[in-house]
């Protein structure tokens, strides 16, 4: 019985220096497959809009001065996008959760409602970031006395544009 006794302080430490080395061998596997990388990117990417000279071939750029924009939620502006600014080309942004947006572009006195129809996607855009939207827009429609006229350029709308590029043209 006493050789028992003297054998039990040998085993609880052995046994805690095993379950120490599991321990440790567990931590550092979890350390190590946890290298978790946080994404700033935006998923969503954005409509690329540039203002042109209505009636010019080539088609020439046109500034717009005092141009106020506000996302449209049924028949009322909701979100300002832009306020009084001057600018050659607006970013847009399409809702990825219906197939259509509405925007507000107000100038002086005048107000046009310009509405995007488009499709949306989801694709994996990396394992960082997870799943991007992209949209392939259909059509434009425009009413009001600002926009003359509105072409689309090149239809994808995904994280891929280079940073020139537009999606539309809208002639004043």
């Amino acid at each position: 019985m006493v050789y028992g006794q003297a054998l039990l302080p040998v085993l609880y430490l052995w046994s805690m220096k095993l379950l120490g080395t599991t321990l440790g061998v567990i931590l550092f596997l979890i350390a190590s497959c946890s290298n978790l990388e946080l994404c700033d990117e935006n998923t969503v990417a954005p409509l690329k809009a540039g203002f042109y000279v209505e009636g010019t071939m080539p088609a020439s750029d046109s500034v717009v001065t005092g141009l106020t924009v506000h996302v449209t939620r049924g028949e009322q502006p909701d979100s300002m996008l832009y306020d009084s600014v001057q600018v050659s080309s607006l970013e847009l942004p399409l809702d990825p959760m219906n197939d259509q947006t509405s925007f507000t572009l107000t100038h002086e006195q005048t107000s046009d409602t310009l509405t995007v129809h488009y499709r949306r996607s989801v694709y994996l855009y990396s394992y960082e970031c997870g799943f991007a939207h992209s949209f392939t827009l259909d059509s434009l429609v425009f009413r009001g006395e600002l926009i003359q006229g509105a072409e689309i350029i090149r239809p994808e709308v995904d994280l891929e544009m280079i940073e020139d590029e537009k999606n539309i043209r809208l002639f004043l």
